[in-house]
């Protein structure tokens, strides 16, 4: 009797273990062009960031090309320009309407010069869940 317990018990969690939403990782890979075959990793990311926006692109161009590939035309991502920081932080939600025990999120920052130029790309996906 206590077998089955335990195996009901493995079955049941690796089961929910197994229930995660990726609907940020999605829209991440819609916004910037990552095919489904390549690893969504946090170097994956900087790179086909840094491809849109190459070093030293100026932050109004940035804004432009940010808009043009649909982030912050929906609720769940977002462009925010912190100026007295000379940052860019970029926001990639999870669907809180989706089905999922962990999500995750993508916050990618782009850090700026003197002259509010693109100055490095970084990548971080947050997980949460219960």
């Amino acid at each position: 009797m206590r077998s089955r317990f335990y195996w009901l018990l493995l079955i049941t969690f690796l089961s929910l273990a197994g229930c995660k939403d990726n609907s940020s990782d999605d829209r991440l890979r819609g916004f910037f062009s990552i095919p489904s075959n390549q690893q969504l990793t946090e170097n994956a990311v900087v790179e086909k960031v840094a491809t849109l926006l190459p070093i030293g692109t100026p932050e109004a161009l940035i804004a432009e090309k940010v808009q043009e590939i649909g982030i912050g035309k929906d609720s769940l991502s977002s462009y925010n320009l912190i100026n007295n920081r000379n940052l860019v932080a970029i926001r990639v939600e999870y669907d809180p309407n989706t089905f999922g025990v962990t999500k995750s999120q993508w916050i990618i920052t782009l850090q700026l010069d003197a002259e509010q130029r693109l100055q490095t790309v970084s990548a971080k996906r947050y997980i949460t869940g219960l």
